[in-house]
């Protein structure tokens, strides 16, 4: 594990589900124009992924971390993430995290980050980083009040927000956390296939303007046959 190359150092440890890795790592690019340096924090299995997004730009100023995360019969390494997990295995998924804590105290030793960034569901995470004098901010990827992480980020939390759009709530968090909420933008992913985003617009050009819905459940919920038909139904009813 090497150790950083310059600049201010944070290490990110998101939550193990796409729509939580993803803004984490936009913001990462957005600070490594300011001279950070990131280390991204994740299993094996997410950090596969992960490598995938990141251009050959950020090489250098985004480095990937893995957290290994105890594993048994129930819970072999191809399913350290959200991604494909079966439903009655994410309570064992949640558990095995908190767990990786040693893991994680021995990669906060060996990097000695100047600041660790943790997500909605890890107080551990900003515990661990107390423990070695090292700050943490929380890092909120949706607009939801988590009270204990809230608790234990240090004088400031991140939200994946604008002012323009939740102006009036990022000042009422303000005022209920006594800490400065400074928001992140919407952190949309830059384009790394650029064939694959074709053929998405090639299909949507084909279309008729208003004709398309698109659908999103994150990646944590898990839709039988009988509901994805239930949805489908309600679509057509409504003449959407």
């Amino acid at each position: 594990m090497e150790t950083r190359r310059g600049g201010t150092s944070v290490l990110m440890l998101p939550w193990l589900a796409h729509d939580h890795m993803s803004p984490f790592l936009e913001l990462a690019k957005r600070l490594t124009e300011k001279n950070f340096h990131i280390y991204f924090c994740s299993t094996k299995v997410n950090l596969i992924s992960v490598e995938k997004m990141l251009s050959q730009k950020y090489s250098h100023s985004i480095q990937l971390v893995e957290l290994h995360l105890p594993f048994g019969p129930k819970l072999p390494p191809h399913y350290h993430t959200t991604n494909g997990l079966p439903s009655h295995l994410m309570p064992i998924l949640k558990m095995a995290f908190e767990k990786s804590k040693p893991s994680f105290l021995r990669i906060l030793n060996t990097l000695n980050p100047d600041l660790v960034m943790f997500d909605f569901n890890q107080p551990w995470v900003s515990t661990a980083a107390s423990s070695l004098n090292i700050p943490s901010i929380l890092f909120l990827t949706f607009g939801d009040l988590v009270c204990e992480s809230i608790r234990l980020s240090r004088d400031v939390i991140l939200i994946k927000t604008s002012r323009e759009i939740e102006g009036e709530y990022i000042d009422y968090l303000s005022m209920l956390a006594n800490k400065k909420i400074q928001p992140v933008g919407p952190l949309v992913q830059e384009i790394v296939d650029e064939d694959e985003d074709i053929e998405v617009m090639r299909f949507l050009w084909k279309k008729d303007e208003y004709s398309v819905v698109y659908i999103s459940f994150g990646s944590e919920i898990f839709l039988s046959k009988e509901d994805r038909e239930e949805i489908a139904h309600g679509l057509e009813l409504s003449a959407a």
